[in-house]
């Protein structure tokens, strides 16, 4: 007890140190473009150097104090409901539906957070506006989280659960945010590599990792924030391919493992051994063709992650896919704290999406 005291003393002289030098800091950042977003960067740079230092002193895990801070940032009245197979979500009903809705028709909404943290309650407000936007019911999923839970076993419980409500559903949509998207672009490709005839009718995609490659030029030029750094984006791989933020090299394994990665042609296969299906978590990277559904694109120009999304819109115009990219102002979109002209144009876009 008195060394965990003395623990948690240190880390909060840290964060009392670290305060202080938030203005220093901000000075020197008003020369970046994105100076706009400065006092968001500052924040989420604290909460990760304080993570690190709590690893470091052996309070808790790196990944431990950023899922208990997210926890106690929001909140919703909502209880999850649990489907089959052990599937949990919050539900979403329209408070009144409308004449153009087409009729059992479900849009899935899977939440950012780096594979590391998050959940339905992050994106509660944006799928509760998306309902009602809408008509139609939004199903907000809970999936496991890294590094308790490393790939496949995230993507194949989302593709467990699409399978059963594309068949419950007449039409499923599916919208993925930052980390959340990426799981949902393997899903529909996974869903096509296995044989799946139902599938969702459409895809939108919102500021997603897709590639393992950290030397693109959005990198070079965003890659040190504004909210989203290199090294922020390395951790959270490393952390759900491996279980492990600290091994500076796993990406570059990875990248090599891609050039002789397999298609699934079950989700039993994914677990046979999991670095053979490697291109369902860069697909970008494969040589795979996607097959996906129409796919709508949304990415901020100040997002690190930016040049993924454009590599991955040309490699499905290369494909003759149906695909629109839509490039928005500002830092990394993760629709948890988004207020009114981004998450509005947000759920416009999905609608025009869903109505064309």
């Amino acid at each position: 007890m008195i060394l965990k005291a003395m623990r948690i003393a240190t880390l909060m002289l840290y964060v009392v140190f670290q305060s202080l030098l938030i203005p220093l800091q901000a000075l020197f950042l008003l020369h970046k473009p994105w100076r706009n977003a400065i006092v968001p960067h500052v924040r989420i740079q604290l909460m990760q150097n304080t993570a690190m230092f709590a690893e470091k002193i052996g309070l808790c895990e790196f990944y431990q104090f950023i899922r208990a801070l997210y926890e106690k940032a929001v909140s919703c009245n909502k209880e999850y409901t649990t489907f089959g197979d052990g599937i949990a979500a919050l539900e979403f009903k329209p408070r009144q539906t409308r004449p153009d809705t087409p009729r059992n028709t479900l849009h899935v909404i899977l939440h950012g957070g780096g594979f590391i943290y998050g959940s339905p309650v992050t994106v509660a407000k944006f799928s509760d506006n998306l309902c009602n936007a809408l008509g139609n019911d939004v199903i907000a999923l809970k999936y496991p989280l890294a590094p308790e839970n490393t790939f496949p076993e995230p993507l194949v419980y989302v593709t467990r659960a699409l399978k059963m409500f594309c068949n419950r559903y007449d039409k499923v949509h599916l919208v993925g945010v930052s980390a959340g998207a990426n799981l949902a672009l393997s899903a529909c490709m996974l869903l096509t590599d296995i044989g799946e005839k139902r599938r969702p009718k459409s895809l939108t995609l919102i500021g997603g990792p897709y590639s393992f490659n950290t030397g693109s030029f959005s990198y070079r030029k965003n890659g040190d924030g504004p909210k989203l750094t290199r090294s922020m984006i390395h951790q959270y791989w490393s952390l759900y391919i491996a279980g492990d933020h600290n091994d500076d090299r796993e990406l570059d394994r990875n990248r090599f493992q891609l050039v002789t990665s397999q298609k699934a042609s079950s989700l039993q296969d994914l677990y046979q051994q999991s670095t053979q299906y490697l291109a369902y978590c860069a697909p970008v990277d494969s040589t795979f063709i996607l097959n996906l559904p129409r796919t709508t694109i949304l990415v901020a120009e100040q997002d690190t992650l930016m040049s993924d999304s454009i590599a991955l819109y040309r490699k499905l115009k290369n494909e003759r896919s149906e695909v629109l990219l839509k490039v928005y102002k500002g830092p990394h979109i993760h629709l948890a704290e988004e207020n009114g002209t981004v998450e509005l144009d947000v759920i416009k876009t999905i609608e025009e999406n869903f109505r064309d």
